[in-house]
């Protein structure tokens, strides 16, 4: 098992199921990438988990922009990153049962989790999210409701994370 801490989120993944790609080796060596937190299986489905402590009002146009144009640069980085190093690096990185994934038959989901956001918050989030992914879930076939905004009590239940402050 793999325990980590962020955004005041503690998370803990089986190890064969997980990828830390913010603390590889090869994401220290690559410049210009912004990654998501991990990639992890869960329920057969490769999952990219962002975590986020907080986020603008979207009253608040311009912060909130360029917070969703940075969540939106981490989903597309990370799976141009995931993928890259399942076909031309070193895989043993990865979690076993992430390196058997069929690239081709990927099921993917991109999990934004926001810690403190009540939940009449999510929706606007979400929303702008998935209108800005709409080129990113077209050329990997993602269906649009395969995108997650969730707070940390949900993904508590949904036994994504196993603590929170």
């Amino acid at each position: 098992m793999t325990a980590f801490k962020e955004s005041r989120m503690t998370f803990d993944f089986a190890d064969d199921c997980f990828y830390h790609i913010e603390k590889s080796q090869l994401h220290s060596q690559v410049e210009g990438f912004t990654t998501c937190e991990c990639v992890v299986m869960l329920q057969d489905k490769v999952v990219l988990i962002e975590a986020k402590s907080s986020t603008p009002n979207p009253k608040n146009e311009n912060d909130f922009d360029d917070f969703i144009y940075d969540i939106v640069s981490k989903f597309r980085d990370t799976m141009a990153f995931y993928n890259a190093v399942l076909l031309r690096h070193d895989k043993e990185v990865i979690g076993s049962k992430l390196r058997a994934v069929d690239l081709k038959d990927a099921d993917y989901q991109l999990l934004l989790i926001i810690y403190g956001h009540r939940e009449e918050w999510l929706p606007p989030v979400l929303d702008e999210l998935k209108s800005k992914l709409r080129h990113v879930l077209k050329i990997w076939k993602i269906k649009d409701t395969e995108v997650k905004v969730i707070n940390e009590k949900t993904a508590k239940e949904w036994h994504i994370i196993t603590n929170f402050d």
